[in-house]
């Protein structure tokens, strides 16, 4: 009998874990083949930069995130891209500890945005782990280029 309540109780933590993480929305460009793209860089400064274009530990968390997902399909970083990612985030107004982390994917000769993903959160997107960042990446990343 305990040990159907221990695994009773690690169910219950498991699906109150995935009801608290944060809501991912993507649009993909339907015309666009992500496995044609073999390299890519990073928009300078990013909008998770600050004021002054400095990185902040939320861009080099992010960075890393997207560095190890990329790389994972097989692109290579390079300063003359074919694709750029960029990050974004905003806070309703109403209540600062709701925000949203935008990821864009944009091609660097025409400035188009070619995918884009949304976390929705309802903790304050600053404080994310490394790990929880990296699950938001791979999500985005895995809905936007569809092999």
């Amino acid at each position: 009998m305990n040990l159907k309540m221990f695994f009773a109780g690690i169910l219950s933590l498991s699906l109150a874990a995935c009801a608290s993480g944060p809501t991912i929305d993507t649009k993909p460009n339907p015309e666009t083949d992500f496995s044609t793209f073999k390299t890519y860089n990073f928009v300078q400064p990013l909008g998770t930069d600050n004021a002054e274009g400095e990185r902040t530990k939320l861009s080099s968390r992010l960075v890393s995130s997207m560095n190890r997902k990329l790389i994972s399909r097989g692109l290579s970083l390079s300063d003359e891209p074919d694709l750029r990612a960029d990050f974004m985030l905003s806070t309703e107004a109403e209540q600062d500890s709701e925000g949203t982390l935008v990821i864009k994917l944009i091609d660097p000769a025409t400035n188009a945005v070619l995918g884009e993903g949304t976390a929705r959160s309802n903790t304050d997107n600053k404080a994310f782990t490394q790990m929880q960042l990296d699950e938001i990446v791979n999500r985005v990343i895995d809905e936007l280029m569809v092999p």
